[in-house]
Order: C-alpha cells, then sequence, then structure tokens
C-alpha cells in the first residue's frame, strides 16, 4: 500500500469512527438503545458470517461451539453491557461528554490486566491510570462542582460502557480463541440479549427512514472497522496506529460541535489531553509490530 493511500485509509477509518457519537445521539432520537443494540450486533453478525462462508472458513465456528459458554460469557458482559449502558449514557449527558469517558477503557484494560490476568502494574501504568482518573475528573466536574451532580448517573454509564468493552478484550485475549470466530459468536449472542430484552421490557417498533439509516450507518461500522485496523495493522505497527487513534475523541468533539451544536467546555479538552497523556505513558514500550492473520 502507498503511502498516500495509508494515509488516505488511516484519516477515513478515525473520521468513521470520529462521526459515532454523534450518529448514536441523532439515532436515539427515532430508536431506542435496546433496538439500536440489537441492530448493531446483529448486522455485524450477519456480515461476519458472510465473511466466513465467502472464504469457506465457517468449520472454524462449528469447531469452536463446544467453548460457547465462553462466548456467552464475553457476549453479555463485553458487547451487550457495553452498547446497553454506553447509549443510555446519551440519555443524560452530551455525546461530547459521553464519548471522551468511554475513552477511559484502555485504563479499565491495565486495571483488568492486573485483577484477571494477573499482569503487573508497572510505574508507568501507575501515573498513567493516575492521570486517566484525574483526567475524568475534570470532566465529569468541569471544574465546577455545582455541576457535579447533575451528571453523575450519565457519567456513571458512559464509564461503566467503557469498562464493560474494557472486559471485553481482556477476556479475549485470557480465553485465546481465533479473533474472528470471537467476534462473530460475541455479535450473535449479544444481539440475543438485546433481542431477549426487548421481548421482556420493551417491544419492536418500525423506525423511521433516519432511523433506518442509523441504524446502518452504526451497524456497518462494526464490521468494517474492525477490517480497515486488520488493513492498517499490516502497513504500520501497532504504536503508530495506537497513536494515531487518540485523535478520534478530539475529531468527535469537534464533529460533534458542527453537527449536533454541543457545547465545549474547555474541561474537556484539558480533560482529554490528560486521558489521552495517561494512555500513551501507560503504554510506553508495550506497542510493537505484529502480524495480523485471517485464519
Amino acid at each position: 500500500m502507498k503511502n498516500l493511500q495509508f494515509y488516505l485509509l488511516l484519516a477515513f477509518t478515525i473520521i468513521y469512527t470520529a462521526t459515532l457519537p454523534a450518529v448514536f445521539k441523532i439515532t436515539l432520537r427515532e430508536v431506542s438503545v435496546e433496538q439500536i443494540t440489537f441492530f448493531n450486533y446483529f448486522i455485524g453478525f450477519v456480515l461476519y458470517l458472510l465473511w466466513f462462508i465467502s472464504r469457506k472458513q465457517l468449520h472454524l465456528v462449528k469447531e469452536s461451539f463446544s467453548k460457547i459458554h465462553y462466548f456467552i460469557f464475553i457476549a453479555f458482559f463485553g458487547l451487550f453491557l457495553n452498547r446497553f449502558l454506553y447509549l443510555h449514557a446519551f440519555n443524560f449527558i452530551q455525546a461530547t461528554e459521553a464519548n471522551i469517558l468511554y475513552y477511559t477503557y484502555p485504563l479499565g484494560i491495565a486495571l483488568l490486566g492486573f485483577l484477571v490476568l494477573k499482569e503487573k502494574l508497572k510505574k508507568t501504568d501507575l501515573i498513567g491510570l493516575l492521570l486517566g482518573f484525574i483526567g475524568a475528573f475534570v470532566v465529569i466536574t468541569k471544574l465546577d462542582f455545582s455541576l457535579f451532580s447533575l451528571n453523575l448517573v450519565g457519567d456513571t454509564l458512559a464509564i461503566a460502557g467503557g469498562l464493560a468493552y474494557a472486559s471485553y478484550l481482556i477476556f479475549s485475549k485470557k480465553f485465546k480463541f481465533n479473533l474472528m470466530v470471537i467476534v462473530i459468536y460475541s455479535d450473535f449472542f449479544a444481539s440475543l440479549f438485546a433481542a431477549i430484552y426487548i421481548a421482556l421490557f420493551s417491544s419492536f417498533s418500525i423506525p423511521s427512514s433516519l432511523g433506518i439509516a442509523g441504524l446502518l450507518y452504526i451497524g456497518l461500522a462494526d464490521a468494517i472497522l474492525i477490517y480497515l485496523f486488520i488493513l492498517l495493522l499490516r502497513e504500520a505497527n501497532t504504536f503508530r496506529i495506537a497513536s494515531s487513534f487518540y485523535a478520534i475523541p478530539f475529531v468527535a468533539t469537534l464533529l460533534n460541535y458542527l453537527i449536533l451544536n454541543e457545547i465545549i467546555y474547555p474541561s474537556y479538552i484539558l480533560g482529554l489531553i490528560l486521558l489521552v497523556a495517561g494512555i500513551l505513558i501507560q503504554n510506553k514500550g508495550k506497542w510493537k509490530k505484529v502480524e495480523v492473520t485471517e485464519e
């Protein structure tokens, strides 16, 4: 891949990801949280199923069926709760604030890595965690403590959604299954959990044309962004890609301002800088060139 193609692909991936908070907010005006959660993962499941069929690798999915209890666990705690909690945060706080706090999930990875995988926390990990928590505190309070209680529910939901995603990544690593097999099974069961929730506590409704467009945009993102991420990893080392992706919440903040006319508090920028700095310090020396396979 030529340099120009690489940077265009990287820019497209960053912008596509950065548009999602605004699309979530707009779609939530037309469609319920549980329906977005269902279609998000069901569309992803269908696309991954077609991918396995087209590559004649469906046997990999069948061979892993005996480990189905692991996939159910990952799907519920890592994906269903991730999207369900994160989207509910949008009902209480701005998309910008929800997105920034969601990006605490790399800090959650460090904590869960220590608790679940028994990985050691180094000095850089502790400094990174401290900066991240300070950044989250700045975003939540906006450095105006009279506002603290107003957004606490939404802030908690956004952080909890990020922690759920961190658990998805940690347990995917712990169980050591084929990446694409984990993704297709977890997408299927996450959509199933959403369908069960709708059947018990809500109801399906036919969305408006705007709602349908939003559902397709969100659902396609799940598969497209993973595919683009794999392509990018083949062309550059992990640190180069991961560092570039820290531009996403900054771009998302700008897009939320332009699309949703949201207020950008100075504390958002300060908190985001502290969060990203903490994540970069935490991962100092950990990134390396990786080979990505589809097998």
